[in-house]
Protein backbone atom coordinates (compact mmCIF):
# COMPACT_ATOMS: atom_id res chain seq x y z
CA UNK A 1 0.00 0.00 0.00
CA UNK A 2 3.09 2.52 0.62
CA UNK A 3 4.80 1.83 -2.24
CA UNK A 4 1.69 2.30 -4.74
CA UNK A 5 0.92 5.72 -2.83
CA UNK A 6 4.55 6.54 -3.35
CA UNK A 7 3.87 5.62 -6.63
CA UNK A 8 1.00 7.42 -7.38
CA UNK A 9 1.21 10.68 -4.62
CA UNK A 10 5.52 10.95 -4.63
CA UNK A 11 6.76 12.79 -2.01
CA UNK A 12 7.90 16.58 -1.60
CA UNK A 13 7.16 19.51 -3.52
CA UNK A 14 8.08 18.61 -6.79
CA UNK A 15 5.96 15.75 -8.24
CA UNK A 16 4.63 17.52 -11.09
CA UNK A 17 7.69 17.98 -12.50
CA UNK A 18 8.24 14.12 -11.71
CA UNK A 19 11.01 14.47 -8.71
CA UNK A 20 10.03 12.20 -5.25
CA UNK A 21 8.20 9.85 -7.39
CA UNK A 22 8.85 6.02 -6.56
CA UNK A 23 8.76 4.16 -10.04
CA UNK A 24 10.21 0.48 -11.17
CA UNK A 25 12.89 1.59 -13.86
CA UNK A 26 11.83 -1.67 -15.48
CA UNK A 27 8.78 -0.25 -16.41
CA UNK A 28 9.42 3.45 -15.76
CA UNK A 29 7.52 5.68 -17.63
CA UNK A 30 6.93 9.32 -18.53
CA UNK A 31 3.93 11.60 -16.74
CA UNK A 32 1.32 10.62 -19.13
CA UNK A 33 1.81 6.77 -18.91
CA UNK A 34 3.91 5.68 -22.27
CA UNK A 35 7.27 5.22 -22.37
CA UNK A 36 9.34 8.04 -23.41
CA UNK A 37 11.66 6.96 -26.76
CA UNK A 38 15.85 7.44 -27.03
CA UNK A 39 15.22 9.99 -29.81
CA UNK A 40 17.18 13.06 -30.20
CA UNK A 41 15.41 16.06 -31.90
CA UNK A 42 16.20 17.27 -35.53
CA UNK A 43 19.58 19.02 -36.02
CA UNK A 44 17.58 22.14 -36.09
CA UNK A 45 16.49 21.76 -32.64
CA UNK A 46 12.63 22.00 -33.86
CA UNK A 47 9.85 19.38 -32.59
CA UNK A 48 6.19 19.53 -32.89
CA UNK A 49 4.39 19.86 -29.45
CA UNK A 50 0.59 20.47 -28.75
CA UNK A 51 -0.41 23.30 -26.42
CA UNK A 52 -2.65 21.99 -23.44
CA UNK A 53 -3.37 25.15 -21.69
CA UNK A 54 -2.20 29.06 -21.55
CA UNK A 55 -0.44 29.54 -18.39
CA UNK A 56 -0.93 33.53 -17.77
CA UNK A 57 0.76 33.82 -14.51
CA UNK A 58 4.00 32.25 -15.18
CA UNK A 59 4.02 34.59 -18.60
CA UNK A 60 1.85 36.27 -21.61
CA UNK A 61 3.11 33.58 -23.67
CA UNK A 62 3.77 30.65 -21.83
CA UNK A 63 2.13 27.53 -22.49
CA UNK A 64 1.93 23.44 -20.96
CA UNK A 65 2.75 21.72 -23.85
CA UNK A 66 3.53 18.16 -24.80
CA UNK A 67 5.59 16.54 -27.18
CA UNK A 68 4.06 13.19 -28.51
CA UNK A 69 5.64 10.23 -26.30
CA UNK A 70 6.91 11.99 -24.08
CA UNK A 71 6.12 13.90 -20.64
CA UNK A 72 4.51 17.62 -20.21
CA UNK A 73 6.63 20.62 -20.47
CA UNK A 74 6.59 24.49 -20.40
CA UNK A 75 7.06 27.00 -23.23
CA UNK A 76 7.77 30.00 -22.38
CA UNK A 77 11.12 31.85 -24.03
CA UNK A 78 11.91 33.63 -26.71
CA UNK A 79 9.57 35.48 -29.23
CA UNK A 80 5.85 33.85 -29.51
CA UNK A 81 3.63 33.36 -32.10
CA UNK A 82 1.27 36.22 -32.99
CA UNK A 83 -1.52 35.91 -32.35
CA UNK A 84 -0.64 33.08 -29.50
CA UNK A 85 -1.97 29.53 -30.34
CA UNK A 86 -5.18 28.07 -29.17
CA UNK A 87 -5.32 25.15 -26.60
CA UNK A 88 -5.59 22.27 -28.57
CA UNK A 89 -2.69 23.50 -31.32
CA UNK A 90 0.04 21.98 -32.71
CA UNK A 91 2.83 24.37 -33.54
CA UNK A 92 6.89 24.07 -34.44
CA UNK A 93 9.33 25.33 -31.43
CA UNK A 94 12.55 24.72 -30.05
CA UNK A 95 13.73 22.13 -27.62
CA UNK A 96 15.66 22.75 -24.68
CA UNK A 97 18.64 20.35 -24.38
CA UNK A 98 19.44 21.34 -21.10
CA UNK A 99 15.92 20.37 -19.19
CA UNK A 100 15.16 16.96 -18.09
CA UNK A 101 12.73 13.96 -19.72
CA UNK A 102 10.31 13.92 -17.01
CA UNK A 103 9.57 17.93 -17.50
CA UNK A 104 11.06 19.40 -20.68
CA UNK A 105 11.12 22.92 -21.72
CA UNK A 106 10.63 24.60 -24.40
CA UNK A 107 11.34 27.95 -26.66
CA UNK A 108 9.45 30.18 -29.15
CA UNK A 109 12.75 30.81 -31.26
CA UNK A 110 16.55 30.33 -30.83
CA UNK A 111 18.27 31.72 -27.99
CA UNK A 112 20.05 34.97 -28.51
CA UNK A 113 23.57 35.25 -27.25
CA UNK A 114 24.23 39.00 -25.28
CA UNK A 115 27.03 40.51 -26.45
CA UNK A 116 28.92 42.81 -24.48
CA UNK A 117 29.51 46.50 -25.74
CA UNK A 118 33.21 47.06 -26.77
CA UNK A 119 35.32 48.34 -24.09
CA UNK A 120 37.16 51.50 -25.26
CA UNK A 121 36.60 53.60 -28.29
CA UNK A 122 37.13 57.23 -29.04
CA UNK A 123 33.75 58.94 -27.33
CA UNK A 124 35.41 59.38 -24.07
CA UNK A 125 38.70 61.43 -22.96
CA UNK A 126 41.85 59.50 -23.16
CA UNK A 127 43.35 59.05 -19.10
CA UNK A 128 46.71 60.88 -17.99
Amino acid sequence: MLVQALSDWGVGGKTSSGYGRLSDPKTSTTGQGTAAPAQMPPSDGKVEVTILEHMPKTGASAFRVQEEGKGRGMLNHGIPLSPLPEVGAKVRVIWDPKSGVTNPAYRWSPDVPVVPPKRGGTSHKPRR
